[in-house]
């Protein structure tokens, strides 16, 4: 079976779009890859494909040809097998995953509202009758339930938040560019549109000039911080500031030439810093 240009035009286009052709990935005998017969039954090609996004590689089985099909065509039957694997839709009613605010601990008083409540848990639970259940588990179950509920109730859980850096008036924003969203979705005369989509884009430009304020600000208190939790000897705090900073740096290998026209090879990149370098120390040869 040759491999003409239109078969490479088909390769191509599925390479630069991220598809797969199916009968490259199962191996089968020739008579169960041949698609196709002449007339004269000489000649014999592989020219029907089954093409399948690469997404849902892992879900394609088998493809292959059949050639018993009585369907009055020069053209086999194609066939291919798919198990899908769709994603599990996630039950919103279902309670996520609370994080106790161990650190409001540190707060002399709440750690004291924290052990006086513990302490007078644990005397009501010396109260109880000794002829009920006394068995280890169920004195398990007792202890920790009094610490959960002591936890809940003093110290509360930790708000899951990506964007803890946010202000509240940055929040403030936020919401009213969210009421003029709705706002031009329900607005049906067209100038009062174009006048709401105008207010939209205005507020939309405050949020983004806040939110990156924040975020410059809270970036530069954070060797502050760092710095105070390694002089009380705060491990934890230092080792998730240190982390997060760590996250925050991007870097980059793209080289530039003096036009600004992104440099690909490796001879050419070295080049480039031999020229840059040069240019910056003043060193000629």
């Amino acid at each position: 079976m040759r491999k003409e240009a239109h078969g490479e035009r088909l390769a191509n286009m599925c390479s630069t779009n991220g598809l797969v052709i199916g009968g490259t990935l199962f191996k089968h005998k020739d008579i169960h890859k041949i698609t196709w017969n002449s007339p004269n039954n000489r000649d014999k090609n592989q020219i029907d494909h089954i093409i399948i996004d690469g997404k849902w590689r892992r879900s394609l089985l088998d493809k292959r040809a059949f050639r018993g099909a009585d369907v009055n065509s020069d053209h086999h039957l194609v066939i291919a097998k798919l198990q899908l694997k769709l994603k599990k839709v996630p039950d919103n009613n279902k309670p996520g995953r609370n994080i106790l605010h161990v650190n409001r601990l540190k707060d002399p008083e709440i750690k004291e509202k924290f052990v006086i409540e513990l302490r007078n848990r644990f005397r009501v639970l010396d109260e109880i009758d000794p002829t009920e259940d006394n068995s280890i588990e169920k004195k398990w179950e007792n202890i920790k339930e009094v610490y959960q509920n002591t936890s809940e109730k003093i110290i509360g859980f930790r708000k899951s938040s990506n964007k803890q850096w946010l202000t509240s008036d940055t929040w403030k924003a936020i919401d009213e560019r969210a009421k003029l969203k709705e706002k031009v979705l329900s607005t049906r005369s067209s100038r009062l549109n174009e006048q709401t989509q105008k207010e939209y884009s205005e507020k939309d430009k405050e949020v983004k000039k806040r939110a990156r304020k924040d975020k410059r600000n809270h970036l530069e208190k954070r060797p502050e911080e760092a710095e105070k939790a390694a002089a009380r000897s705060d491990l934890s705090i230092f080792y998730k500031i240190t982390k997060k900073t760590m996250w925050t740096i991007q870097t980059t290998t793209s080289v530039k030439d003096k036009n600004g026209k992104i440099i690909t090879t490796k001879r050419e990149q070295a080049a480039r810093w031999v020229e840059h370098f040069k240019a910056v120390l003043n060193r000629p040869e």
